[in-house]
């Protein structure tokens, strides 16, 4: 037998699991995408802030080739000529290079990598990025950053979100039950009522005015049946009374006979039988008429 509360649920609880899934796909990505841009802008300060940047574009100290000496610093860069000529890298890199792309556009591209250290970094590849041509050359710059510390804020996101949508969903699941449970309580009663009904008690009725408004046809379409179920059994009660007294009589009669008969049995004569005959006709004949008084009232009550 289905449970409605158990089908309520099955329905409930992946569509709320779906909704935080979604919730939780969307938030995550929004937060990149934000902490991303942060970082695209700041590695256009840096772009700038380098020694063959554009120092007066930008807020933040210009960079000195000395800072690029220690591992710990986070940013590297490499300079490209036109034709493709490795002109200077950051000492930080080491012996690992940046992989460039196919273009440098002038508006600039992003990318992610991951150095030969294993370091995650975000990049930045711009054509020009200072004054545009040095010594007679058009630089191509390639900044990158690391990306542990945005990498580690997003795993630390997805960990809340996994556990606010865990808790979330448990949560949905217990306050889901406990609804159900008191929703479902009229019903509950509706049957302990049905199941407590009998023929003495044919005369209660339903209360439809206190049920939900979703039971009150239930509840209204019981009564009428209550109420069909108690002029049946009153009419069949009457019935049998109305039998009983009709029959009573002539039975009688038939009993007396028989009795007389047995008591004395050399006083039979004809006419004992013709009163029995007489008799057993007329109890045929009042049965007949009951048994049609019956049919007729209980079409009279289907009709109506």
């Amino acid at each position: 037998m289905k449970s409605i509360r158990r089908h309520l649920l099955a329905h409930l609880l992946p569509g709320f699991l779906a909704l935080c899934a979604g919730a939780g796909i969307a938030i995550y990505f929004a937060v990149e995408r934000n902490l991303e841009s942060e970082l695209d802008a700041e590695l256009r300060e840096i772009s700038r802030a380098l020694p063959f940047g554009n120092p007066t574009a930008t807020s933040m100290t210009p960079l000195r080739l000395e800072d690029f000496d220690s591992d710990d610093f986070g940013i590297y860069f490499e300079v490209w000529s036109d034709d493709g000529l490795r002109l200077l890298k950051s000492s930080n890199l080491g012996q690992f290079d940046l992989q460039p792309p196919s273009a440098f556009p002038a508006t600039g591209s992003f990318d992610d990598q991951i150095l030969g250290t294993g370091d995650p970094v975000r990049t930045l590849s711009i054509r020009d990025p200072g004054t545009g041509k040095q010594d007679g050359l058009g630089l191509h710059l390639m900044v990158a950053k690391t990306r542990a510390p945005l990498n580690q804020a997003l795993d630390r996101l997805l960990i809340g979100i996994i556990a606010v949508g865990i808790l979330s969903l448990i949560g949905f699941a217990l306050l889901a039950t406990h609804a159900l449970r008191v929703s479902l309580r009229p019903l509950v009663r509706l049957g302990d009522q049905v199941a407590r009904m009998d023929a003495d008690s044919l005369n209660a009725r339903f209360p439809s005015e206190e049920m939900p408004r979703e039971l009150a046809p239930i509840a209204e379409k019981l009564n009428e049946l209550m109420r069909r179920l108690e002029r049946s059994f009153v009419r069949e009660r009457r019935f049998s009374a109305d039998l009983a007294h009709e029959l009573r009589n002539p039975v009688a009669a038939l009993r007396s006979i028989a009795e007389v008969a047995l008591k004395w049995p050399d006083r039979r004569s004809d006419d004992e039988f013709h009163d029995v005959k007489t008799i057993s006709g007329e109890l045929q004949t009042t049965i007949e008429n009951m048994l049609t008084l019956a049919r007729l009232e209980k079409d009279e009550t289907e009709l109506i």
